[in-house]
């Protein structure tokens, strides 16, 4: 009877030991998905910041590109205004400037392509490239050294001589035959208007007036009023 009682005991511990060990494993097992819920969790929480940081930083790109888009907006009508003011000075000077009688053998006209450049500089943005979405140049704005003399490319007489908004001080001089050439953004004006001037004659210093962000000077040669490619009269350079 006694080793029988045993033997049930024993058994009894067995089975609580076996159960035991079962707890174990289904805790063990608890904690592991516990763990994953919890990674899972934090790996949720990670992608949430990073799509709250994304939308942050689309919030951001949005009100910058409104923001740049109204600047546009802004630049492209203060730019419109500003070559309207020039082309109503322009229609004002070919109506009250009689035609000259440049002294020189060879008119203007028959100078293409043999005109020298007005300032020693690289062409920084050229005839009929794009300023703007709706906006081209009409001439070439020439990167130069500060102060830079600016030379008349042919024989004439001085017209305007002055402060124009968004040219800055500018220099227009009359060759005759319909045409003119435009000197604008520059630092300095050394010809004042009804002043003759000679090919070479230095004319003004390279500046940057008139919202220019660095030294500049912008170039234009115009026949009839109407703004003509420079490339075709200046002398090509090597």
């Amino acid at each position: 009877y006694y080793e029988h009682v045993v033997k049930a005991r024993n058994q009894i511990l067995e089975n609580y030991q076996s159960t035991i060990r079962e707890l174990d494993l289904v805790e063990q097992s608890l904690l592991d998905k516990q763990n994953a819920l919890a990674e899972k969790k934090r790996q949720l929480q990670a992608v949430q910041h990073t799509l709250q940081e994304e939308k942050k930083k689309r919030s951001v790109l949005l009100r910058a590109s409104q923001q740049q888009l109204k600047n546009e907006t802004s630049r492209i009508t203060k730019l419109n205004l500003e070559r309207k003011q020039l082309e109503s000075i322009i229609k004002a000077l070919q109506k009250h400037v009689q035609n000259l009688k440049i002294p020189d053998n060879q008119p203007f006209g028959q100078r293409r392509g043999k005109l020298p450049w007005p300032v020693k500089g690289s062409v920084g943005h050229s005839f009929g490239s794009a300023r703007g979405s709706h906006l081209k140049w009409r001439g070439w704005l020439l990167n130069a050294r500060d102060s830079s003399p600016v030379k008349a490319i042919h024989h004439g007489r001085v017209v305007f001589s002055d402060y124009l908004r968004g040219q800055g001080l500018l220099v227009i001089v009359d060759h005759g035959d319909s045409f003119l050439s435009l000197y604008a953004h520059n630092q300095v004006l050394l010809k004042e208007t009804g002043d003759w001037v000679h090919p070479g004659e230095t004319i003004a210093k390279v500046g940057n007036t008139g919202g220019l962000e660095r030294s500049a000077l912008y170039f234009e040669i115009r026949r009839k009023g109407k703004a003509v490619d420079p490339k075709r009269w200046l002398k090509p350079r090597a």
